[in-house]
């Protein structure tokens, strides 16, 4: 109890403790005496507390690693033992972007493969787009700015700004394409670039078909508890998943909430996805997979 108490309290000790001290220097409420003392208080116990997590985030790093964990879950795993989950998530953001920017550029992303699945190929245009307007506006304005304020700093933070604005879209767009979907360890991990991990266990899917449902842009992950419904689309959602409510779908490693019972996703090569599916529930029931290129009819997929 007193263990299942500390890790959910735990997180929120350290941005308690920054908020205590912002306030008591800013209040004025106490005398100088006492409020340096208070602070002096506080701040040990910052040091203690960030110290306590940090050694506990790093426990949890290494056992997320052994338990087979990419790098990154268990980044989010071992920061969210020093602030909560939610702040880790965001905090991660940055760096996973940077990151699939890197390995973009370099080439280093997989292929469409049976294990490995894009699902980017309907937004690269969109994509591109957003990244000329932002070029385009940015260097009006910047002329402008450089024009009419000249020797101001202002010019250099707006451009700053601009270029920041042009990386967040390229990052984007790699995440995208360096962040397939998977069929691997007997699930389906579905992926939403930086932002979100779908993984569902192959036995719990009932059904999978081709079927397109109309999207634009990015879906992000959008529930409707009414239908138990989900999609996470780039453009139109390409393949419908039926997915046995009582089985535990994680994401970000979080049980969803509520049950879904229905997902539409996009994968830019369906029928690679539906033959990995029957390959994997074959492997693990004993099932003869279907021929290269048709519907997982044994699935429940439409013939």
């Amino acid at each position: 109890m007193r263990g299942r108490w500390l890790r959910r309290v735990g997180p929120w000790l350290t941005p308690a403790l920054v908020v205590a001290e912002v306030a008591l220097a800013s209040s004025g409420l106490l005398p100088l005496r006492e409020a340096v003392a208070s602070a002096v208080a506080v701040e040990l116990a910052l040091w203690v507390v960030v110290a306590a997590r940090v050694v506990a985030g790093a426990r949890r790093f290494r056992s997320a690693r052994r338990g087979g964990a990419d790098a990154w879950r268990a980044a989010e795993d071992a920061l969210a033992a020093v602030v909560p989950r939610s702040f880790a998530r965001v905090i991660l953001l940055e760096p996973r972007l940077w990151a699939c920017l890197v390995r973009w550029a370099i080439r280093r992303h997989a292929g469409v493969s049976s294990a490995s699945l894009t699902y980017h190929r309907q937004v690269r245009g969109l994509m591109g787009v957003a990244a000329a307007l932002v070029a385009v506006e940015g260097a009006v304005a910047d002329v402008l700015l450089f024009v009419l304020l000249p020797g101001s700093a202002w010019r250099w933070a707006v451009l700053g700004a601009h270029v920041y604005a042009l990386v967040v879209v390229g990052g984007l767009h790699a995440s995208f394409a360096t962040r397939p979907h998977l069929v691997v360890d007997g699930n389906l991990v579905v992926r939403d670039g930086i932002f979100h991990e779908i993984v569902i266990p192959l036995g719990a899917i009932t059904t999978a078909r081709r079927e397109r449902r109309a999207n634009s842009g990015r879906s992000g992950l959008r529930c409707d508890p009414g239908t138990r419904g989900a999609t996470v689309a780039l453009g139109d959602a390409t393949v419908a998943l039926g997915i046995d409510p009582a089985a535990t779908v994680a994401v970000d490693g979080v049980r969803l909430r509520p049950r879904v019972a229905n997902l539409a996703i996009t994968v830019d090569e369906p029928d690679l996805l539906l033959a990995a599916l029957d390959r994997g529930t074959a492997r693990r029931g004993g099932r003869t997979p279907p021929e290269p290129g048709r519907d997982a009819v044994g699935r429940g997929a439409a013939p």
